[in-house]
């Protein structure tokens, strides 16, 4: 399994998810366990924290675990999150100004990893202040459970099905002591793709610049992974036809996934939100396959990757 990179920018606040999943796949057996997902290689969760043209690769990404291990990079970082904005004087004000301005990242699609940035950031302060004393990191592994793509007739387009899952974990060590506390989450998403909404791109003519253009702008790395993989085409979706239909949350990763999340009144139902910067990623080094059974190793999709601000997932 390839080690997988998921880049949350903060600009609008990271509005990928990443939903969920993006990596190499890892078939869970004997039900929902730690074990099971502890088997999956956890991406890293990634931070564009400038805004290139998006015509442009863009710069190195920021990983979110050396913000969160930097008071300086973390203030910068999180105050990318409301650019032409005013700014609190503390990170605990910052925070919660960040929230309530309830940005795209941290709703739709995207909305997950916006959200465990913020609840990583917020576990490495005390008093709403940066606490040296400790460090925060936090992982993320992610897989596809379910998948359907029909091609249309006549098009290189066409309708389909996504469920997926996201794992997370963060841990906080006290660096005195050596103390260590550990919290475990996970998401499901159900996603549907309908009215030819999924489009099918192949590699462009610049494949070391620009290798699937009119899509998403690739970081070095991501283009690095492209080459490596011998990706030829592209499953794209962007933009209010992808459909969130179920979107699961439990606090450890046992036992069954319950209810899913209410689309209303519930503080995390602006996942459900249909918003123009949606996007579902998928890359292949062949046709995009009809079913989980086709999906050939080794598969690489990208759930929720935007421009704006730019989320990549750049494989490393």
């Amino acid at each position: 399994m390839a080690r997988m990179s998921l880049t949350v920018p903060l600009s609008l606040i990271t509005v990928i998810l990443l939903l969920a999943a993006c990596g190499d796949r890892v078939e869970p057996t004997g039900g929902v366990t730690l074990a099971n997902w502890q088997a999956i290689v956890p991406t890293k969760l990634v931070i564009a924290d400038t805004m290139p043209p998006a015509t442009t690769p863009p710069p190195p990404p920021t990983e979110a675990n050396a913000a969160l291990a930097n008071e300086a990079t973390l203030k910068r970082v999180l105050k990318y999150y409301r650019p032409n904005n005013t700014y609190p004087g503390n990170l605990g004000q910052l925070i919660s100004a960040i929230r309530a301005a309830d940005r795209p990242g941290l709703r739709g699609i995207g909305g997950v990893p916006g959200q465990v940035f913020l609840d990583a950031a917020d576990a490495a302060l005390i008093s709403n202040n940066y606490n040296r004393q400790n460090r925060v990191t936090v992982e993320l592994s992610g897989q596809i459970l379910e998948y359907e793509f029909t091609k249309s007739a006549g098009v290189e387009a066409g309708n389909g099905r996504i469920v997926a899952a996201t794992y997370i974990k963060r841990n906080r060590t006290n660096l005195n002591s050596g103390h260590s506390t550990t919290k475990l989450e996970a998401f499901k998403w159900e996603v549907v793709v309908n009215n030819d909404g999924f489009k099918i791109v192949g590699i462009g003519g610049d494949p070391l610049n620009n290798p699937f253009p009119g899509t998403l702008p690739f970081t070095p790395a991501m283009i690095q992974r492209v080459q490596e993989k011998g990706f030829t085409h592209k499953l794209w979706a962007k933009g209010t036809e992808i459909r969130i239909v179920n979107v699961w949350h439990k606090n450890n990763f046992n036992g069954s996934w319950g209810q899913a999340i209410p689309m209303h009144g519930h503080p995390l139902s602006g996942l459900y939100d249909r918003l123009a910067g949606n996007c579902i990623d998928m890359l292949f080094p062949y046709t995009p396959p009809p079913n989980l059974t086709a999906l050939r190793e080794p598969p690489f999709y990208c759930l929720g990757r935007c421009t704006r601000p730019l989320l990549v997932n750049t494989g490393y």
